[in-house]
């Protein structure tokens, strides 16, 4: 009775491991990987597994992520022209008699790039003209006073601080004052002179402390 029992044992753990064994088999054949590989866990065929190690940019179960991409460089703002402005290309100023570039800078020491130029080149040819026309409007003591500019050119950074007369970005926009003449009396000598065609017709204007004149479209200003 007792090697009965013992036959028995010893058939059912035989036949547990020959099911072990086929389970076994069966899987690794189907796993397409070596048996080495099998038995070790690789998640790849061939490729051994190599575990997630955290880094700064790499949670373990996440994909890596990549660096900072540098911002670029700002554009060189000085050389930016508006697109309300009509370029007039000129590598140099050219100064007049009483008038200089220099008079036309703006806060920031800046005049207009040289795409611009030639506007305030423009400009300062019709301001010559202007104050001869006044000083032959008021002779005496008067007629050798000089014109003075308040506000020539505006960059394009300073006029989006600043805003006002978006043509003062153009390079060919002032506004000026004489010390004895007040700006109604020079408002009506320049305008008379647009009229008489010695001027460009631009735009002009004045309040209580200067007169506005550009060289670009006729209108009336409010300043």
């Amino acid at each position: 009775m007792t090697n009965n029992n013992s036959s028995s044992v010893a058939i059912i753990f035989t036949s547990f491991l020959a099911l072990a064994f086929i389970g076994i088999a069966t899987a690794w054949l189907f796993s397409g990987k070596t048996f080495k590989e099998f038995l070790l866990g690789s998640n790849t065929p061939g490729v051994p597994e190599t575990p997630d190690l955290p880094t700064p940019n790499n949670t373990p179960g996440q994909t890596p992520t990549p660096p900072a991409t540098p911002p670029a460089p700002p554009a060189n703002i000085d050389n930016l022209v508006p697109t309300w402005c009509t370029p007039s290309h000129a590598n140099s100023f050219q100064n007049q008699k009483n008038f200089k570039s220099s008079e036309f800078k703006d806060m920031s020491g800046k005049l207009p790039p040289k795409a611009l130029r030639g506007n305030l080149n423009l400009l300062m040819a019709q301001m010559q003209k202007i104050r001869t026309g006044v000083n032959q409007a008021f002779p005496g003591p008067v007629y050798t006073l000089p014109l003075r500019i308040e506000t020539g050119y505006l960059s394009y950074e300073n006029y989006e601080l600043e805003g006002g007369e978006r043509n003062h970005t153009c390079g060919g926009a002032c506004t000026f004052y004489s010390d004895t003449i007040t700006p109604l009396e020079l408002y009506q000598v320049v305008k008379e002179m647009q009229l008489r065609g010695e001027v460009i017709a631009g735009g002009i204007g004045y309040n209580s402390t200067v007169v506005y004149y550009d060289v670009f479209q006729s209108r009336n200003v409010m300043i």
